[in-house]
């Protein structure tokens, strides 16, 4: 059965937006074309990416007569003649829409002023921002409606499809770059303002400095305290178990009290007892080599990309959600040895049976380590309490596993037998209670 193209309906008028876009600032296209789009897929884009090819370098001129919003430079004066539009997009599923473009233009705002403060070789490594808009949709209906970013074109490909061809030799060089970036992310300086917050970012209205806002992937807070955080993100998966028609709130199962009670924020700071609950660090949360740009010919990272889910928040999460194409993160990991050596630090006690694909990952991770270590970056096996946060990462996801609770794979599992489905069930209820039992409730 043909998967059904759910983002075409609006590709015209997505066009037709970037074309205004455009216009707006006395610019003409030669060509607009889609990046990283592929039809077909089931799921909504988060983002709606066009590469935009002027007949005319832009350049200050053509954003004189605009105001420049927090977070914005102008292009050089021999102007661009090359952009990248992208667009917002409030229909992707379970992200907030709140602040979400404001986050991200904060966030690169602050990790810009730290590269060019403290790590000025690596400035070239954020596109310009040159323009945004906020979210106005539904107010304004469509795409019209849809906040955007007017962005810097950034040269070379994605690092992810290239790092699989590489060499042993090649791969341990680039994550050599890649510690270098990480080091400069996790020792970014917060403004006073957001030292015991928890959240996203977005600007002042009066002072355009960076202040607290709410996360893109949670609708509540921002938090003071990191245990609220948790209830919160808590209480957001069981939401989605409430929506799904095969878990059903966890209620059928019987777990359901004993979910509720574990929603505390007293209950979850004992449960972290030990973990030191006022670390605060700007967290990128998709740091991954699929956002960063490689140049084959120099072989040098050239850009980090796609801050849309970047945070504030406590260190650890930046392992929780990325890191993981390196060996140093949560995500796709089903190496228990891997895993058990990413947590210890200790990568001396791989299984020498291993194939020689598992044995280049296992280089690549102890390589990570070591270049983490050597520039002084907080890595897994430094945080008190790693396995208590492990734990609650876990019962995060067995909330709502994303097969049974995401709108797209509930719908293809309608095509599945009953007992195809009640097996994913029993398995997904037989998780969640083993972890209810390890949470003490």
């Amino acid at each position: 059965m043909a998967t059904a193209n759910v983002n075409h309906e609006g590709y015209h008028r997505r066009l037709r937006v970037v074309q205004s876009i455009i216009h707006s600032y006395g610019l003409q296209s030669v060509s607009v074309t889609p990046v990283e789009y592929v039809e077909h897929i089931p799921f909504q884009y988060n983002n709606y990416i066009y590469k935009v090819e002027l007949s005319q370098p832009a350049t200050t001129a053509n954003f004189a007569n605009k105001t420049q919003r927090p977070g914005t430079s102008v292009p050089p004066e021999s102007g661009v003649s090359v952009l990248i539009l992208r667009l917002s997009n409030p229909r992707a599923e379970d992200l907030n829409n709140a602040n979400r473009v404001e986050n991200e233009v904060a966030a690169q705002s602050l990790f810009r002023q730290q590269l060019s403060a403290s790590y000025p070789a690596l400035t070239h490594l954020l596109p310009a921002v040159y323009a945004w808009e906020p979210c106005r949709w539904p107010l304004v209906p469509d795409e019209a409606g849809f906040a955007w970013t007017m962005n810097e074109f950034m040269p070379g490909a994605n690092l992810d499809e290239q790092f699989r061809e590489m060499q042993l030799a090649e791969k341990l060089a680039v994550v050599e770059q890649v510690a270098d970036i990480f080091a400069a992310l996790q020792n970014t300086p917060l403004p006073s303002s957001l030292k015991t917050h928890i959240g996203g970012l977005t600007f002042d209205g009066a002072t355009a400095q960076v202040v607290g806002a709410q996360m893109p992937l949670t609708p509540a807070g921002p938090w003071d305290k990191y245990e609220e955080m948790w209830v919160s993100q808590l209480q957001k998966q069981l939401d989605d178990a409430d929506g799904s028609w095969a878990l059903k709130g966890w209620k059928e199962a019987g777990l359901r009290d004993r979910i509720d009670k574990l929603l505390d924020a007293a209950r979850i700071a004992h449960l972290l007892e030990g973990v030191d609950l006022s670390q605060r660090v700007l967290v990128h949360a998709d740091l991954t080599m699929n956002n960063m740009l490689f140049d084959k010919e120099s072989k040098r990272v050239t850009a980090l990309l796609d801050f849309d889910f970047s945070r504030v928040t406590h260190p650890v999460h930046e392992y929780f959600t990325g890191l993981w194409d390196l060996g140093g993160g949560w995500v796709h990991s089903n190496d228990e040895k891997l895993h058990r050596a990413v947590v210890t630090g200790n990568f001396e006690a791989r299984d020498e049976a291993t194939s020689p694909e598992d044995k280049v990952v296992w280089e690549v991770a102890k390589a990570w380590n070591s270049a983490l270590n050597a520039r002084g970056v907080l890595r897994p096996s430094q945080i008190g309490g790693i396995e208590k946060l492990e734990r609650l990462r876990q019962f995060e996801e067995a909330l709502a596993p994303f097969h049974l609770s995401s709108t797209v794979r509930l719908e293809r599992q309608k095509r599945k037998t009953p007992q195809e489905t009640d097996e994913l069930i029993k398995e997904a209820t037989d998780r969640l209670e083993s972890l209810l039992v390890e949470l003490g409730a």
